[in-house]
């Protein structure tokens, strides 16, 4: 089951410009939107490149 994300609380934006080394700003990248298949591939192998997994666990 998935779990909708929680509404950005609005009223915490004053918040940002009294303490900014507190806070970052996150961007949804295109790749993780709706519909995607997986795996990807970005491009194919050439020559010894190694296939790599990129796992952001923040």
């Amino acid at each position: 089951m998935t779990r909708a994300p929680a509404p950005f609380p609005l009223e915490r934006l004053a918040d940002i410009p009294e303490r900014p080394e507190d806070f970052r700003l996150l961007e949804r990248i295109p790749l993780t939107r709706e519909p995607q298949s997986w795996p990807l591939e970005l491009s194919p192998m050439v020559g010894d490149e190694q296939p790599m997994v990129l796992l952001d666990t923040e």
